[in-house]
């Protein structure tokens, strides 16, 4: 639905590993600023001009971190991947996107 890069900075916090067996999982959450280096495509615009794209905006993020004992640094994440406005403080009301989002992560 959308092919743009972008790039953030968030504050995030972590919960202790939740054992669960073989498995461990945790929970995130993260607040910071995202920058579109591209023109979002699949964004809501304005109600006064739904076409218009902001490539700043709040970033949110809400992460479950799957990880299996034995793989030691690699782990598997699902995320809700949240921009918007602010409410009118960095851009207008109602604009903005949610995305779920399923990656590998390797801790250095």
């Amino acid at each position: 639905m959308q092919d743009n890069a972008e790039v953030g900075a968030a504050y995030t916090l972590h919960t202790p590993d939740l054992e669960l067996g073989a498995a461990g999982v945790n929970f995130a959450t993260g607040v910071g600023l995202s920058y579109a280096l591209g023109t979002p495509s699949y964004e809501d615009g304005p109600l006064d001009d739904p076409g218009k794209r902001y490539r700043l905006q709040l970033l949110l993020l809400f992460d479950l971190e799957w990880k299996l004992h034995g793989y030691g640094d690699w782990s598997l994440v699902t995320r809700v991947h949240h921009r918007s406005g602010v409410y009118g403080l960095i851009a207008p009301s109602h604009v903005g996107s949610n995305f779920l989002a399923l990656g590998i992560r390797y801790k250095f």
